[in-house]
């Protein structure tokens, strides 16, 4: 429907008279406020909910970003009793997905930006059913400390990260190695993980340290220009993984960047 609207001689003229986002805003107001504010997504039989207050939060959720091949993928690897990591987990879309699989399991995500991680608690306090979970407002990392978080965009947005030279507004965040979490038995070591972080993938993946060859599977997200950011590059990846024991395959590419499934 908005896609019919966009392309009307009536949107045409509206973006003439310069009134377009007034009514882009109306349309999406109305829209959210018909649906309740919450929307349901079915992917290999599994249904989750989510709060979409804002028009990134029910695109997130009706186009699962494009990912639907990885996300199913994802899922098809868990079992019922899995701890299962969701590092750079937004508003918690692959996370809930991952509650609604799990039986005894456990999910636990990784959102250092503040509204997006309060966010994807609601949805997994939604979604969780016999699984546990939990959410963390730090970014995984190679180090234990702090860091600049650039935040672009608002609620549902996912495009923040740890790096970025571009101007705009920053704030500092709580980044942990893995490993250091797991060692101090704060969180429990994890069967799977997924990996969205903006460039950080390697920093992410060196932080699990000895127990990243205890992990069965991995999907990772390589942001192939992102990565360089942090003087990082795809080959570090592969390497990475194929020292820890992992066999690698493209599940999707979109652009420049692409989805690696890691399997022990």
């Amino acid at each position: 429907m908005r896609n019919r609207i966009a392309t009307s001689p009536l949107w045409d003229a509206a973006a003439w008279l310069g009134i377009d986002e007034t009514l882009s805003g109306w349309y999406w107001a109305g829209k959210l406020c018909n649906e309740q504010y919450w929307r349901r997504k079915t992917v290999s039989g599994v249904s989750a909910s989510f709060r979409t207050t804002t028009r990134a939060e029910y695109l997130r959720v009706e186009t699962l970003t494009d990912e639907e091949p990885v996300l199913r993928a994802f899922l098809d690897s868990l079992e019922p009793d899995d701890i299962v990591y969701d590092v750079g987990a937004n508003t918690g879309l692959f996370a809930c997905f991952a509650a609604r699989t799990l039986g005894t399991g456990a999910v636990v995500g990784f959102e250092p930006e503040p509204t997006n991680c309060g966010r994807a608690e609601e949805n997994l306090t939604r979604n969780a059913d016999d699984a546990t979970f939990e959410m963390a407002e730090i970014g995984l990392s190679d180090t234990d400390g702090e860091a600049e978080l650039r935040i672009n965009g608002g609620l549902g947005k996912g495009t923040h990260r740890l790096s970025g030279r571009e101007s705009g507004r920053r704030t500092s965040v709580s980044t942990h190695r893995a490993e250091t979490l797991i060692g101090a038995d704060e969180i429990p070591a994890p069967d799977a993980v997924k990996i969205d972080v903006e460039g950080a993938e390697c920093r992410v993946l060196e932080g699990f340290g000895k127990y990243l060859s205890d992990v069965r599977t991995v999907v990772c997200e390589v942001h192939v220009d992102k990565i360089r950011e942090f003087d990082d590059s795809p080959a570090m990846i592969e390497r990475r993984f194929e020292q820890a024991g992992f066999e690698t395959e493209v599940l999707m590419e979109r652009g420049m960047d692409y989805h690696v499934l890691a399997t022990s």
